[in-house]
């Protein structure tokens, strides 16, 4: 009837044969926050669009984190919806500069 062709190793040898990718690593809304003020450099807006691009983050964690940094007042965001641009407030700057000295 069927034949069967031999099995090579076993499931955990190929589990152990794949190439492993890196996890992604956690991130949150203060990473976006202090993502965006590296990547303004001093600008005084940014647009949402060339932060996305440079996030890493997909679409809809990057929303999330977004969000919440416009609801929290971190950022405002002006513009027309897909031409968005993005500037950091004052409590943003704050939280920023907190983040720094825990750094150093």
């Amino acid at each position: 009837m069927f034949s069967r062709s031999p099995i090579i190793g076993s499931f955990a040898n190929l589990i152990e044969a794949a190439p492993s990718t890196p996890a992604p690593a956690s991130q949150s809304a203060l990473d976006l926050l202090l993502k965006a003020a590296q990547i303004s450099d001093g600008r005084p807006s940014l647009p949402v669009g060339e932060l996305f691009e440079h996030s890493g983050l997909k679409f809809d964690q990057f929303a999330e984190f977004l969000t919440s940094l416009d609801k929290n007042g971190f950022v405002e965001k002006s513009g027309d919806w897909g031409r968005e641009d993005l500037v950091i407030t004052p409590v943003g700057q704050t939280v920023i500069a907190a983040a720094a000295t825990r750094a150093a």
